[in-house]
């Protein structure tokens, strides 16, 4: 093996891309360690079902929120979702509503 050859990750995946998956971690506010969500496809029921299979008291959601780190509070849409960086970290939040629905809203964090 040539000793001049040096190794170089791949860099990370920062967008979706039409044949890979993409992961975000969620933790809520009480947990010390992150829940990993897998996305399959950039769209708001994927994230839904993802959000529903690990937190499973959660049985029906109305609403799909993003606050950004400035405050802003935005209804997430399959747009928003594909533009999702891989590897994110959010604080989740659940609301729940009349008829056991929930309103979600994940908080962008470093940590």
């Amino acid at each position: 093996m040539d000793s001049d050859f040096m190794y170089s990750p791949a860099p990370k995946q920062m967008r979706f891309n039409e044949n890979t998956h993409t992961c975000i971690y969620v933790r809520e506010t009480h947990d010390v360690a992150f829940t990993a969500l897998y996305l399959t496809t950039p769209s708001t029921k994927c994230l839904a079902d993802a959000v529903k299979e690990k937190y499973e008291y959660i049985s029906e959601i109305r609403m799909l929120y993003k606050r950004t780190s400035r405050g802003m509070l935005v209804k997430m849409d399959d747009s928003l979702v594909k533009h999702l960086l891989h590897e994110s970290m959010f604080v989740i939040e659940f609301k729940e509503c009349p008829d056991s629905m929930y309103d979600v809203t994940l908080t962008e964090t470093d940590s």
